[in-house]
């Protein structure tokens, strides 16, 4: 296998043992190996270690081709994502005429670097350094929603109650917001005449930068809508 190509669309592809010969016949076996080269090549570069590949098998032993310049393609639609067991579409072509194409089943093992959870996180709570490692995980499934260590420098919280052991998935995992419903902010009262007031109140959503939210004043219990310009801060014009 020679060089990997990856479009920028729907269809990933990648091509290896580019030759000019008068006739060739490539055995199960040659054409296995090129799978096995090019499918764990293309792990790699997306970030997997420790990358094992099997074919389980092809449906012949010898294919024979004509004479000419002869490539093969294998094809994996785009969010399919690997697993221990997948079949990935072979395609052999001579010039640019499609020869064969077929299934090749594989057993895939191959490992990320991720988050996991070294104690029970609760719902809500911070996903940090006191109760996460890095380490290596056995993919299996949508390995794109695995966390990094990159994780760590965000504040984030846990949408679902994680075990110990247990990987940290991006879908059960957001960004704290800037206001927290109940907590008590910073309301700062923009008046007239560049004069300004601030008071303390709580929180009635969560809301981020930019967004408009509820505050209830500690004292009166008044409720005011403001603008969150800062973690904790939220102007109110009058």
């Amino acid at each position: 296998m020679k060089k990997i190509y990856k479009s920028a669309l729907i269809v990933l592809t990648f091509m290896f043992a580019s030759v000019v010969t008068m006739g060739q016949t490539l055995s199960a076996d040659y054409i296995k190996g090129e799978v096995v080269k090019a499918v764990e090549k293309d792990l790699e570069l997306q970030g997997f270690s420790d990358v094992e590949v099997n074919v389980l098998g092809v449906p012949f032993q010898a294919l024979e081709l004509p004479e000419g310049k002869m490539k093969m393609v294998i094809v994996q639609n785009q969010g399919s994502g690997y697993s221990k067991r997948c079949i990935k579409a072979l395609r052999v072509y001579v010039g640019n005429t499609l020869i064969r194409s077929f299934g090749v089943p594989l057993e895939v093992t191959a490992y990320k670097t991720a988050l996991v959870a070294t104690k029970e996180i609760g719902m809500g709570k911070s996903i940090n350094s006191t109760n996460v490692v890095l380490k290596k995980v056995q993919v299996d499934g949508n390995h794109t929603n695995l966390v990094g260590i990159n994780a760590l420098n965000s504040d984030i919280i846990a949408t679902k109650l994680y075990r110990a052991g247990q990987p940290i998935d991006r879908r059960f995992a957001k960004m704290r917001s800037d206001v927290q419903k109940d907590e008590y902010v910073t309301v700062i009262f923009d008046m007239k005449n560049n004069l300004s007031v601030s008071i303390k109140a709580k929180a009635l959503a969560n809301a981020s930068r930019g967004d408009m939210v509820a505050v209830q004043n500690a004292d009166n219990k008044k409720v005011y809508y403001g603008e969150v310009i800062d973690k904790n801060i939220v102007k109110v014009n009058i």
